[in-house]
């Protein structure tokens, strides 16, 4: 994810029944991929759950797969993990 995919997030409502999650969905290495996630997550509003997606095969090529220690190191550690 791009930071101007979604641009306004400040502006996001809550819904009954609904959780927002802001997630980090990009194939890269895992520099990459923290870098993106931190710079995303800044002012993340208390609405919105952090979430972070990996790739079994693509992330695996400019490797290596993060690992679910390494994951759950992130800050704030992710409240949404995908694995695909």
């Amino acid at each position: 994810m791009a930071p101007g995919v979604v641009s306004n997030v400040a502006a996001i409502r809550e819904y009954e029944g609904v959780e927002v999650i802001r997630s980090v969905d990009g194939i890269g290495a895992p520099h990459m991929k923290i870098e993106t996630y931190a710079l995303l997550m800044k002012d993340l509003p208390s609405t919105v759950h952090a979430g972070f997606k990996l790739f079994f095969e693509e992330d695996a090529v400019p490797g290596p797969l993060m690992t679910p220690p390494e994951v759950l190191a992130l800050v704030p550690q992710p409240e949404y993990i995908l694995y695909e």
